[in-house]
C-alpha cells in the first residue's frame, strides 16, 4: 500500500527526533532568590514570586524583607507594596524536654530530630520586596550581570522582534509565554550559550504569542503532555527554525529535535499531526513577518 504524504513526513520527523541526542537547556537555570543569602526559593514561594515578577515586570530575581532593607540602610520606594513568602515555624521536643528549634535540638542532643519529635508546626509568612522596589542598598546585595557570555546582537533579528509590538520581559531562568498576561518572558541574552540559542528561544515564544485570541487564535490552554499541547510545541519549535533560517541564524535544529522527543507519542498516534502543525507554524511565521513589516518605520 502506497504511503501518504502525511505518513512520509511524519515518519521522517520521528526518525530525526529519535536519532537526536538529549535536549540541552540553552540558558542558565536560576530562579527567584533571597538577596541576602542567595538561597533559591522553592515550591509555592518560587511559583508565587515568579508570577508576581512577571505580572509587575520586574527584571530582578532578588527579594528582601523589610527588616533586611532597614539593616542594610535601604528604603522602600514610595507607593510600593510587598509580596509574601510562606515558611513553616517548626519546633522539636524529645521526651519530657522542652520544645526548641532544630539548631538548638542538634546542639543539645547531638543529632537531628526525627519527624516524630515535631512538637509544633504552623505556616507563617514574610513580607518581601523585589530589589527594584528598594533604593539605597549596598552594591554587595545586588547581582552583577554575568559577563562570561558577551554575545553579539543580530540587528535584523532585533529589528524584527522590536517591530512586533510584543510585550517582552527579561526574566533570568525563565523562557515562556503567559497567555493571560499576553507577555513573553526571556532570560537575558548573556545567560544563553550563544546568540543563536537566544534568538531561537525568543522566536519559539513569539510563535506562541501569535496564538492569542486577538491574533491567530490557537488554543493555548491545553494540559501539559496532551496531544494538543504537543502540537503547539511542535508549531512553536518548527516556527522558530523557520525564523532562524529567515534571518540567517545558524540552525539549532538538533536541539529542537531533542526537545521534541517529549512529544513522540502524539506524533506516532496521528500521521496528520505533523502537517497540521507545520501549516499552523507557517501561518504563525507569516503573521510575525507581516506584523513586523507593518510596524516598521517608514524611512524618508
Amino acid at each position: 500500500m502506497k504511503k501518504t504524504v502525511q505518513t512520509i513526513v511524519s515518519e521522517k520527523l520521528i526518525e530525526l527526533i529519535e536519532k537526536s541526542a538529549e535536549w540541552k537547556r540553552p540558558f542558565k537555570l536560576s530562579g527567584q532568590k533571597s538577596a541576602t543569602s542567595g538561597s533559591i526559593y522553592k515550591g509555592v514561594n518560587q511559583f508565587m514570586l515568579s508570577l508576581e515578577s512577571a505580572c509587575k515586570g520586574y527584571n530582578s530575581d532578588q527579594w528582601i524583607t523589610p527588616a533586611q532593607i532597614k539593616a542594610n540602610g535601604g528604603c522602600i520606594l514610595k507607593g510600593e507594596r510587598s509580596s509574601i513568602i510562606v515558611y513553616y515555624l517548626i519546633t522539636y521536643k524529645r521526651g519530657a524536654g522542652k520544645a526548641m528549634s532544630e539548631n538548638d535540638f542538634i546542639r543539645v542532643h547531638g543529632e537531628k530530630p526525627t519527624r516524630h519529635e515535631i512538637a509544633y508546626c504552623a505556616p507563617r509568612f514574610y513580607k518581601v520586596f523585589n530589589l527594584e522596589q528598594v533604593a539605597n542598598l549596598p552594591e554587595k546585595l545586588i547581582d552583577v550581570q554575568d559577563e562570561t557570555n558577551q554575545h553579539e546582537v543580530i540587528e535584523s533579528a532585533e529589528d524584527f522582534i522590536n517591530g512586533l509590538g510584543a510585550q517582552i520581559q527579561m526574566q533570568p531562568g525563565q523562557a515562556c509565554y503567559y497567555p493571560s498576561l499576553d507577555k513573553v518572558c526571556l532570560p537575558p541574552m548573556n545567560d544563553f550559550i550563544s546568540n543563536e540559542s537566544y534568538y531561537s528561544v525568543a522566536f519559539h515564544e513569539l510563535v506562541h504569542w501569535t496564538g492569542h485570541p486577538d491574533r491567530l487564535n490557537r488554543d493555548l490552554h491545553n494540559m501539559f503532555g496532551s496531544p494538543d499541547y504537543a502540537k503547539e510545541e511542535l508549531v512553536a519549535e518548527t516556527g522558530a527554525a523557520f525564523l532562524c533560517a529567515e534571518f540567517g541564524i545558524e540552525s539549532t535544529i538538533e536541539n529542537s529535535a531533542a526537545y521534541l522527543k517529549s512529544w513522540l507519542k502524539a506524533l506516532k498516534n496521528d500521521v496528520n499531526f505533523v502537517l497540521k502543525a507545520m501549516t499552523q507554524s507557517q501561518k504563525a511565521v507569516d503573521y510575525l513577518l507581516e506584523t513586523a513589516k507593518k510596524e516598521a518605520p517608514v524611512l524618508a
